[in-house]
Formats: C-alpha cells, sequence, structure tokens
C-alpha cells in the first residue's frame, strides 16, 4: 500500500468561506497525493506544536484584507509554526498565508518567516500594476515550471487574483529563493519557494486552487480557463525541498 504524505490546511475564524476546501483539494489532487485534514480552533485539533508533528506540510489559505487585526487572532501558533519549519517542515501560504509569512517594516513581522531585508507586500499598490481593486479578478503572471512534464518551460498564464500580495526578496534571499512566477505587468515575484532552517516555505499571491465556483460567484472569466498545473507545481516544488 502507497503511503501518502499528510498535510494539514488551515480552517478558522481569519480564512475566508471555501478557501480551505478548495486547498485541501489542490493538494489532494497534487502528484504528491497529500492526505488533508484541517487544523483549527473549531477542529479535532488546533494549530499546535504536538498537531504540526503529524504533518509533512502545513498550508495556511486565503483569507481577509485586514493582515494585522487577524495575525492578532492566530500569534499564539507563532512559535509552533516557525518551530515546525526549523525541524523540517513545510509552509504553503496562499494570499492571506503569504502575507503572514512577514510583513512590511511599517506592518509587522507576523509569523517572521523571511529573512531580514525580505517582507510580502501589496501588489495592487505597486507602480504599474494591472490590478488596483481589491475586488475579485484576474492578473497575467510570467509562470515557470519547476516540476513534472512541464518542467523548464513558462507561459503566460491568467490566474485568480483578489488584493494578492507580491513578495519582496531582500539581498539574503534573492540568490536562493526559486522565483515560480512573476506579475506580468510589474515583474514582481508572486511566487516563491525556498529553503528555511531544516524545512521549507513557499508563498504564493495569488489563488491557483481557485474553482469554478469561485468564478460564479462574480460572474468572472478566465482567459485560459480553470486549470490546476500551476497549483500543482507550486506545491510539487515546495514538496521536492522535504529533508525530513
Amino acid at each position: 500500500m502507497v503511503e501518502h504524505p499528510v498535510a494539514a490546511v488551515y480552517r478558522g475564524p481569519i480564512s475566508s468561506e471555501g478557501c480551505p476546501e478548495s486547498l485541501a483539494k489542490l493538494l489532494r489532487h497534487a502528484p504528491a497525493g497529500f492526505k488533508v485534514h484541517y487544523l483549527g480552533p473549531d477542529e479535532d485539533e488546533d494549530v499546535t506544536a504536538e498537531s504540526l508533528s503529524k504533518v509533512d506540510l502545513f498550508a495556511w489559505p486565503g483569507g481577509g484584507d485586514e493582515v494585522k487585526r487577524d495575525y492578532k487572532k492566530v500569534a499564539r501558533y507563532t512559535k509552533a509554526i516557525q518551530d515546525f519549519i526549523r525541524d523540517g517542515g513545510l509552509y504553503a501560504g496562499i494570499c492571506l498565508g503569504a502575507f503572514l509569512a512577514k510583513g512590511e517594516p511599517s506592518e509587522g513581522a507576523f509569523f517572521n518567516l523571511l529573512p531580514s531585508g525580505s517582507y510580502v507586500n501589496c501588489e495592487r499598490f505597486e507602480k504599474g500594476s494591472q490590478v488596483k481593486s481589491d475586488k475579485d479578478s484576474v492578473i497575467q503572471t510570467d509562470w515557470h515550471f519547476h516540476s513534472g512534464p512541464k518542467k523548464g518551460t513558462r507561459e503566460k498564464r491568467w490566474q485568480y487574483f483578489q488584493d494578492g500580495a507580491n513578495i519582496v526578496l531582500g539581498a539574503d534571499l534573492k540568490s536562493e529563493a526559486m522565483i515560480l512566477g512573476r506579475y506580468s505587468k510589474t515583474g514582481d515575484p508572486c511566487a516563491v519557494v525556498y529553503r528555511l532552517g531544516s524545512g521549507a516555505v513557499g508563498l504564493i499571491g495569488v489563488h491557483p486552487e481557485a474553482e469554478k465556483d469561485w468564478y460564479e460567484d462574480w460572474d468572472g472569466h478566465n482567459p485560459d480557463g480553470i486549470q490546476f498545473d500551476i497549483g500543482h507545481d507550486f506545491v510539487q516544488t515546495l514538496w521536492n525541498l522535504r529533508s525530513r
């Protein structure tokens, strides 16, 4: 019998409706075929050192736009998440999960999962950004596949975007991080994967897990159709950095 790796997805007061479930589905259908459960205050287990010790990958889904306010509700998880990664665990942060990795200097360190000089910022405020609104939309990205049958290829792809993040890489991380995707208009990184301690972190500002009903909620349309290969590449690239 094949033993599947185990992933957990945060589901709780600061996750948006449907985001944890779509992310869990992406992980289950990813090439690694994760066995997935949820962690949170209303789940069978909360996010603790003990619950994280049972998983290979911990994923934080999308949520609201008030990152400083929301972080206060989950600040108690910080040490457990940091220790989990330090000891070889993998953290995948999608949208809010990316913002929580580390804010810009005026915002706060949050989970503090980026080295000095690196932080996560709002793409819509960047000069030349394709999307200036915080409403649901699509945004064009330049994606560099790092795994699977498309490994080594690059594609321009439209992706689901809702006030998403760009990852500002400081000098210490620029040469180390794998940049999987950039926003086409600004060139800002929208997805990166890097080692941290004995583990690794993957951050992405768009929503590669977005399903058909996400678009239906606002009569949206993705010119490239609804595909999950980018999400699978993001997860697999992170998974390939595992050390345990």
